[in-house]
């Protein structure tokens, strides 16, 4: 702006340069207020922003979009969607380990009789190596010949029988007993179970016996089954 006037008049001189200080007092406000609105966002080492002319030492110029806005309250719980299909069958998994394997094998016999307090052998079988599980079962074991006793009428005889299972060398892997009485008029015969158990080594073989006695008088016994079992393995 320029405000070159001359003017004769002292008076109309004062009034001109009044008129133009006051016209470069608002352009120099004008230039403030622009200087003013044109401010940078900044934002120190803390994390705090400031509006300035210019980010000094320790600031750092951040644009407008990178502001990202205040987090707001968690809004409500959405309804619980529909389900899914259902998934691809998963591949096989690895076949397991061979379980033990079992072989059974027989014997079996006819009644037999044998004399009083003495073994009788009823049945017997021979196996070779491994694990044995054996399970002997004999009827009408018994008094043999008690029609000796006749006699007796209602008198009662008492009796008492027990079987045993045997290995080759005499060793009882199992037994069992039953005690009852007889008379003319009453035969008490009974059936009797033994279990038991023999490893056979590796190139051997062994032989599996049930053995049968009546304690006071001949002993009957039979007919008998014994039933072998190979197994895996006999845990103690």
């Amino acid at each position: 702006m320029k405000c070159d006037v001359s003017f004769g008049d002292s008076f109309a001189r004062r009034s001109t340069v009044i008129r133009c200080g006051a016209a470069a007092l608002a352009i120099a406000g004008s230039l403030a207020a622009a200087g003013t609105d044109a401010l940078m966002l900044c934002r120190a080492t803390g994390g705090a922003l400031f509006a300035v002319p210019a980010c000094v030492s320790g600031m750092k110029a951040v644009a407008a979009g990178d502001i990202a806005g205040l987090q707001g309250p968690p809004g409500p719980q959405g309804a619980v969607g529909p389900a899914g299909p259902q998934g691809l069958a998963g591949p096989a998994g690895p076949a397991g380990p061979a379980g033990p394997s079992v072989t059974a094998t027989f014997a079996n016999a006819a009644a037999v009789a044998g004399p009083a307090a003495t073994w009788t052998k009823v049945v017997e079988k021979t196996v070779g190596p491994g694990w044995w599980v054996a399970v002997a079962t004999v009827a009408d074991l018994g008094a043999a010949n008690t029609e000796v006793y006749f006699d007796l009428g209602e008198e009662q005889r008492s009796m008492a029988t027990a079987c045993q299972l045997r290995d080759a060398g005499g060793l009882v892997i199992g037994n069992s007993g039953n005690f009852g009485s007889f008379s003319q008029f009453v035969k008490n015969y009974s059936g009797v179970a033994v279990i038991g158990g023999i490893a056979v080594p590796p190139g051997s073989t062994d032989t599996i016996g049930l053995w049968c006695r009546s304690e006071f008088d001949p002993v009957s016994a039979g007919p008998a089954q014994l039933m072998l079992l190979q197994v895996g393995v006999i845990a103690p």
